[in-house]
């Protein structure tokens, strides 16, 4: 999933227990609530270097990657997966 820049705010436990979520790329601006991503044990995030958070969000995932661009990394794991 790539989380559009036009979107400011995902909010807490909107993501809760998405089992069948595999990668979510977040763009700098979004501003994401506590345990908005809890519990996604098959999850990649991968967020701006910059991306600021509250605690909590991503409690239970399976990683979590800072790079410079996250929408041109989701890409990157997009291809390989259907490879």
């Amino acid at each position: 999933v790539n989380i559009p820049e036009s979107v400011t705010k995902i909010e807490g436990n909107a993501f809760e227990c998405c089992t069948g979520l595999k990668a979510v790329a977040i763009p700098e601006a979004v501003t994401v609530m506590e345990d908005a991503f809890i519990d996604c044990p098959n999850l990649t995030v991968l967020l701006s270097k910059n991306s600021k958070l509250q605690d909590g969000v991503f409690k239970g995932c399976k990683e979590v990657i800072r790079v410079d661009n996250p929408a041109a990394e989701l890409e990157k794991i997009k291809k390989t997966l259907k490879k």
